[in-house]
């Protein structure tokens, strides 16, 4: 009983490791999706000032989300794109995890990229515009 149990609790200790950083990697990944489209929604409702402050203000917005939100988050990047007609946040994000670096070199099954986008809308034009067309 003794050999079976040294052969059988180191795997049920990895399943339940495995099992819990795949948990913190999907919380990840639901928080940082919510974000981002969050802080892109939040920039593309600005309609005064330049692309730059636009941006600068999206990124504060998208740190200020964050916050301390993630676990065991290894490397995160973001970048911020604003256009005439659309605002982008892509997030980068890789998790860490002791049981890829055991077994994998650097592997890629940890990582996360995503993209929100949010249209641009001067919502005074537009409600105005589709009244004249109404008419």
């Amino acid at each position: 009983m003794t050999v079976e149990a040294s052969l059988i609790m180191p795997l049920v200790l990895l399943g339940i490791v495995f099992i819990l950083f795949l948990g913190f990697y999907l919380y990840n990944v639901c928080i940082l999706r919510q974000v981002a489209y969050t802080a892109a929604l939040r920039g593309s409702l600005l309609t005064e000032g330049s692309n730059a402050e636009i941006e600068e203000y999206t990124e504060e917005q998208l740190m200020e989300l964050v916050g301390n939100r993630l676990i065991a988050v290894e490397d995160m990047e973001y970048q911020v794109e604003v256009s005439l007609t659309k605002v982008k946040v892509k997030i980068f994000l890789q998790t860490y995890s002791p049981l890829t670096d055991l077994f994998f070199e650097k592997a890629s099954l940890w990582k996360f990229e995503d993209e929100a986008v949010a249209k641009r809308l001067d919502m005074v034009s537009f409600i105005r515009g589709i009244r004249m067309v109404g008419e």
